[in-house]
């Protein structure tokens, strides 16, 4: 996925049946997504790489296009750049309105939708690279191993930094998520995402005195 702005986007369940509609002076077609439970991020590059397709009725006009989220109030959007020509619209159906939020331009402009799941948040990571990284199949010491909690000597965690917005959608996106819970997470040291296992979250005010500011933390089980 492409790099910045910082945020989470949860792996999510009801995305069946979710399709949308992309008119262009060349012709109208329609994106339909092949599973249940997906992740927005992939359902965005898998739009991008099929728009971009030879097939497509506006190959011809099309020289290239790119995908980067952007911030959409406390979620994130996924915009598209295409060069060589333009798009009339972008439209979700019923289904996709719930689960993604695409936008035919560069700038945001003509969004359909939103990115249930989402989170446009400062993140920050705590010990996130293991300790150990020699090769063999039972080498974990000092080191967390992917995808096994039960053999992490420590776990690395996120710090959230939110307003009340924020909150609201990272509490939407945690009770929308699939089991288990995975997400892109933003990696602030390579400056990309990084699909992880997430456990245990926590969140609350950031000063006692502040209620429009929120701190949090979240669990990583293991990743990539």
């Amino acid at each position: 996925m492409a790099t910045n702005p910082q945020g989470l986007v949860f792996t999510t369940s009801a995305w069946t049946g979710a399709e949308i509609t992309v008119v262009h002076a060349s012709g109208t077609e329609a994106y339909a997504v092949a599973s249940d439970t997906l992740n927005a991020a992939d359902v965005a590059t898998a739009f991008r790489t099929w728009l971009d397709a030879g097939a497509r009725a506006w190959a011809g006009s099309l020289t290239s296009i790119t995908m980067t989220p952007i911030v959409d109030g406390g979620r994130l959007a996924f915009a598209y750049a295409p060069v060589g020509t333009s798009f009339t619209s972008f439209t979700g159906n019923a289904a996709a309105l719930e689960r993604i939020a695409v936008c035919k331009a560069a700038d945001g402009s003509g969004k359909s939708g939103v990115t249930r799941g989402s989170v446009a948040c400062g993140v920050g990571s705590v010990m996130w690279d293991r300790w150990d990284v020699d090769g063999g199949a039972r080498n974990r010491t000092a080191s967390w191993r992917m995808g096994s909690p039960r053999y992490s000597h420590r776990r690395p965690s996120v710090e959230l930094f939110m307003d009340t917005a924020q909150a609201w959608a990272f509490g939407e996106a945690v009770r929308l998520a699939s089991q288990p819970r995975t997400a892109y997470v933003y990696d602030e040291m390579i400056d990309d995402y990084r699909m992880v296992t997430v456990g245990r979250h926590e969140l609350g005010p950031h000063r006692t005195d502040d209620v429009t500011r929120m701190a949090g933390t979240l669990e990583v089980l293991g990743g990539v």
